[in-house]
């Protein structure tokens, strides 16, 4: 099996500033990615990460985290499900090379322009197998729960831009005696809701591509974890689920006691459920058919 070049980052800090961006041109060129792949892009803006052989592997990470983030903001979309084609190579041609490779289909679909739409674990993926393939940066293995991973329902910290510019936040703050004043306060809350998130993580520091943020555990990733009470499901009428919350890491905003399913994401049809917090334990079924139309898009 053929093995990545050197930087990790930088091995022996024996190198030139010419021979390390050597080592990442001819990791590029061995995992086979196209000329016009996004990654080339993702390598350069904003952040030149062929300029970073004086930094530490964490400087490193934090600027290729930046340059997907970036570069997802511009081109990517959140989707409620990753597709089989985020580990297949845009040339078809290549997969089987690419197969052969270390984490060689890790994160490849996007890097390689084969897919534009991922849940958040396939943006994790870009992250990582961009980090292993080209600068031979083995982040901690996938899936696992309080280091790569949360495997719970909760809901974001308020005020976070995701790397689906498109996505405003799927939760609403029930914060108006009429419902229709509520319609754009997910603009302004920035929180989502989640069943199970996936990052990744080096040294302890977790890497959270989806926000382009780090954390130093999953506990300040969290605003309210979330308790299903589906007997409160008459009380919402059309509602498909209910839950309790509690605050984990406060916020400038107060959450509301329950979360409420309101829809199925109606702007793209592999999509996110859309919610509402309050502290009313029900809501009219006139006021819940409006919300049924709202779009977090």
């Amino acid at each position: 099996m053929v093995q990545i070049g050197k930087p990790q980052n930088v091995t022996g800090r024996s190198l030139t500033q010419a021979d390390y961006q050597t080592h990442l041109l001819e990791n590029l060129k061995r995992y086979r990615y196209r000329p016009r792949a996004p990654i080339h892009e993702m390598m350069t803006s904003p952040n030149n990460l062929f300029a970073t052989m004086s930094e530490s592997t964490d400087s490193v990470l934090r600027k290729m985290m930046e340059n997907i983030y970036q570069y997802g903001r511009r081109h990517w979309t959140w989707e409620g499900t990753t597709s089989g084609d985020s580990m297949k190579a845009f040339d078809e041609g290549s997969q089987s090379t690419v197969e052969q490779l270390p984490e060689g289909r890790t994160g490849r679909g996007l890097l390689d322009g084969t897919i534009s739409a991922c849940a958040c674990g396939g943006f994790a993926a870009a992250l990582k197998g961009m980090a292993v393939q080209i600068f031979n940066i083995k982040t901690s293995a996938p899936n696992v729960d309080g280091s790569t991973s949360i495997f719970a329902d909760f809901i974001t910290l308020p005020g976070i831009d995701v790397i689906d510019s498109g996505w405003h936040g799927n939760v609403w703050l029930d914060s108006h005696a009429s419902v229709d004043f509520n319609k754009l306060t997910n603009r302004t809350v920035g929180a989502f809701e989640f069943k199970n998130h996936y990052f990744c993580n080096y040294g302890n520091t977790i890497y959270d591509v989806t926000s382009n943020r780090t954390f130093a555990n999953t506990t300040t990733m969290i605003w309210c974890t979330l308790t299903k009470d589906d007997s409160l499901l008459g009380n919402y009428p059309g509602s498909k689920s209910v839950y309790s919350t509690t605050t984990v890491t406060k916020s400038v905003l107060t959450p509301g006691k329950y979360l409420v399913w309101i829809n199925k994401e109606p702007a793209i049809g592999n999509g996110f459920s859309n919610w509402l917090l309050t502290d009313r334990t029900a809501i009219p079924a006139v006021d819940m058919q409006k919300m049924q139309t709202w779009s977090s898009r």
